[in-house]
């Protein structure tokens, strides 16, 4: 037997193209796949197969009791980019947490080129823009300063990171990203950490981008 409920807009309009989670609940163990998913609906299929009845609630979305073997249908929809904690509670039995991370997707995908100045004994690092549209990033790095050093990008999660080659004073290197997520991305030297003085960094050697 499988309840259903929605919450928010319509049915129809909530479980066009949604995303679907499949949440596994035991006495002391919650599986949530996948672990993250694109802004917008969102259907999560959620299986208890504990001993005891057990609720499941993500953020203002909430399935009150779901029987012991029974399985459950909770409809959401996502807005914004973050985490969003899910949490699932019963009668003498652990209460389950965890995470579900929401991104934003890149649907519209450009080529764009950011020219990167570097100068670790002056100006530090600087860019010809931090507002950056999603898709193929190429970085175009040139180290005017007087000491050897490498330019390194990385955003918060996979694929979308990578860095320079060690530039001597005056050399030049490209250093292409994609982005497949509207997100930050941060950037650093890879030479002297930023917010490090003890080792030479500085705030000026390193900093962040918007990925529009």
């Amino acid at each position: 037997m499988t309840l259903l409920a929605l919450v928010g807009p319509a049915a129809g309009h909530v479980q066009a193209g949604a995303a679907t989670v499949l949440v596994r609940l035991t006495d002391s163990r919650s599986l949530v796949t996948p672990s993250k998913v694109p802004v917008g609906p969102v259907i999560f299929k959620i299986a208890n197969k504990g001993t005891t009845a057990r609720s499941f609630r993500i953020g203002g979305n909430r399935m009150a009791t779901i029987a012991p073997g029974r399985s459950a249908t909770l409809a959401v929809e996502l807005k914004g980019r973050g985490s969003r904690e899910y949490v699932s509670t019963g009668r003498n039995v652990a209460r389950l947490a965890g995470v579900l991370n929401v991104f934003v997707p890149c649907k519209s995908p450009m080529a764009t080129t950011v020219n990167v100045r570097m100068d670790h004994d002056r100006s530090g690092i600087t860019l010809s823009q931090t507002r950056i549209p999603c898709g193929t990033v190429t970085f175009v790095v040139t180290n005017i300063g007087a000491a050897v050093d490498s330019f390194q990008v990385f955003a918060d999660y996979s694929n979308a990171s990578g860095t320079t080659p060690d530039l001597e004073p005056g050399q030049t290197a490209r250093l292409t990203i994609h982005f497949t997520e509207k997100s930050v991305a941060f950037y650093q030297s890879g030479e002297y950490i930023p917010g490090e003085p003890e080792f030479g960094g500085s705030d000026a050697d390193g900093g962040a981008v918007t990925i529009v």
